[in-house]
């Protein structure tokens, strides 16, 4: 129905919500949701790895999350992983972007403990040169909130060929 439609005005209100860590990503993200009509409805300058971005997430009625943390274990990527399984109600699908080797190299005891309360339903792979020049290779994890991993398969896929083409300095662009 288009973008001014009541249903629209809804879902941006009441549906939609994010957190960002850095000062100067916040404020292009609010300059971005301005520019394009938005304000910053439900938009957080928030440290995930806080009880305040906790209590935040708690609050809200989320019932999917997408998430790309930061990897660098400098800035807790797993923490701030288990904290919003933590904070969203059972059965919230979340599908975050991690490293390939992330949960590999994760202490035991943090994995036990994130796999011991959510389950893992979904490996996607990326495409291999997702990210230019960084050498990441990258996983979507859709975890399922509130329910232990168990002996519960894993569905996996491989996605080696997106259509798009890598442009360094310029994102990308789709391959024709």
């Amino acid at each position: 129905g288009g973008y001014d439609t009541n249903k629209a005005k809804d879902i941006r209100k009441n549906h939609l919500f994010g957190i960002e860590f850095d000062r100067e990503i916040f404020a292009l993200a609010c300059a971005n949701m301005l520019i394009h009509k938005d304000g910053k409805t439900n938009l957080a300058q928030l440290d995930m790895r806080t009880d305040e971005a906790c209590e935040w997430v708690k609050s809200k009625p989320m019932t999917k999350v997408l998430m790309n943390p930061p990897y660098e274990t400098k800035y807790g990527c797993l923490t701030i992983v288990e904290n919003v399984l933590d904070s969203v109600k059972p059965g919230t699908e979340c599908a975050i972007i991690l490293p390939d080797k992330k949960l590999e190299k994760a202490s035991k005891k943090q994995i036990k403990r994130i796999l011991s309360n959510h389950t893992i339903t979904k490996i996607i792979k990326l495409p291999e040169p997702l990210f230019f020049g960084v050498g990441v290779t990258t996983s979507v994890f859709v975890f399922k909130t509130g329910q232990p991993q168990n002996k519960q398969e894993i569905f996996g896929c491989y996605i080696a060929d997106d259509g798009f083409e890598t442009v360094k300095n310029k994102g990308t662009k789709r391959n024709l």
